[in-house]
């Protein structure tokens, strides 16, 4: 935690933490992180979301096992609700709906989802209303094996492979470049379908997508596993 100077928070015992984000479940405030069992550790390991309190992180009742990515919140319009991705499981190991939403009270799967390995969620409205976009690789086919299914859409009845990216994505991240809002992707991919050049970046403007300039140049593998805006004063970035 960095106010001034950094300072230690409660650790979470034999627990990688990979990503925090302060969400209202009722009671005020507070910080939940999501954690992975580290390596070594088998499915179902223990509750992948807890939430800090009292000087400690404790398990959120009722939150799914397994592996989880990404922790997201978001208003539809019903309160704010907090939303988990990832390989996700029951207690008992089981496999479990790998996007589920906690309501402050209880946690419910989000639609039927196909075979699929979340690794990064995000909300974007494209003019037809916010729409739940994953973003990760399908571990069995989706749809038309024409149709690389690396980016899935849930439309509020059921989720769909959107026609893109050709290799796995890692992250979302929403940017307006001046001409409109857009969901920006970026991954381990090189092409989107079925052949336009997009070297680990992407756009989706909820009907076309499109490279980023000229994509990532350079030496090595060209993958994006996270993405940001900021505003360095001259304008936001991302």
């Amino acid at each position: 935690l960095y106010k001034g100077a950094w300072r230690s928070m409660a650790s979470v015992s034999a627990h990688d933490p990979l990503s925090v984000v302060d969400y209202d479940a009722g009671s005020g405030t507070a910080l939940f992180t999501l954690t992975t069992s580290p390596v070594g550790v088998g499915l179902p390991a223990a509750p992948v979301v807890r939430k800090y309190g009292q000087m400690q992180w404790s398990p959120v009742p009722g939150s799914p096992h397994g592996f989880g990515t990404t922790l997201l919140t978001f208003d539809g319009g019903n309160g704010e609700r907090l939303y988990v991705g990832g390989t996700l499981t029951t207690s008992t190991g089981a496999p479990a709906n790998d996007v589920q939403v906690y309501d402050g009270s209880s946690w419910s799967p989000v639609g039927a989802m196909p075979d699929f390995t979340v690794r990064d969620l995000q909300w974007f409205d494209a003019g037809n209303g916010p729409r739940l976009y994953a973003a990760g690789s399908p571990v069995g086919p989706i749809g038309s094996p024409s149709i690389p299914g690396y980016v899935i859409c849930w439309d509020g009845v059921s989720w769909s492979a959107i026609a893109g990216p050709d290799d796995g994505c890692m992250a979302l991240e929403l940017f307006d470049d001046g001409a409109g809002t857009k969901l920006y992707v970026g991954g381990l991919f090189s092409t989107l379908f079925p052949s336009t050049v997009a070297r680990g970046i992407a756009t989706w403007d909820g009907t076309t997508w499109s490279p980023v300039g000229s994509g990532l140049s350079g030496a090595g593998y060209l993958w994006v596993f996270t993405l940001a805006r900021w505003n360095d004063g001259a304008g936001e970035k991302l």
